[in-house]
């Protein structure tokens, strides 16, 4: 239900999103490349939180600042990625977002946060406290 929600409404309209699962179900989360596409994050975070285990963990990537030029110039110019791809990314994230972001979502804390990728991506371990 939740995969055909995101495919008919292009992966954006989370808001007010009610997983399928019950409360604290989940131990660990990984949200790959997901945020970005949202046009509510901080309405999935919630949700993410809810079926978290207390001390369950969330691993998250989001892409940085950095990337939005290096992804514009591989869609516009070179035509490696499509557009439609690069259009759909709502933001871009550094830690302090990612931390603004969690701050609106209590119970989330930030326990690690890396560059990969050449500075291009984040990646974010983070606790239900």
């Amino acid at each position: 239900m939740l995969l055909k929600r995101l495919y008919l409404t292009g992966g954006g309209d989370m808001q007010n999103v009610n997983l399928p699962f019950d409360d604290e179900s989940f131990e660990i989360i990984t949200l790959l490349a997901v945020l970005e596409h949202l046009h509510h994050p901080i309405d999935m975070l919630n949700e993410i939180k809810r079926v978290l285990v207390p001390h369950g963990i969330l691993l998250l990537t989001v892409p940085s600042h950095a990337a939005k030029p290096v992804l514009e110039f591989l869609s516009y110019k070179l035509h490696i990625i499509s557009k439609e791809e690069i259009l759909d990314h709502k933001r871009y994230y550094n830690k302090k977002d990612i931390v603004n972001s969690l701050s609106q979502v209590n119970g989330l804390k930030l326990l690690t946060h890396h560059y990969f990728q050449c500075g291009m991506n984040n990646f974010a371990k983070i606790i239900k406290e």
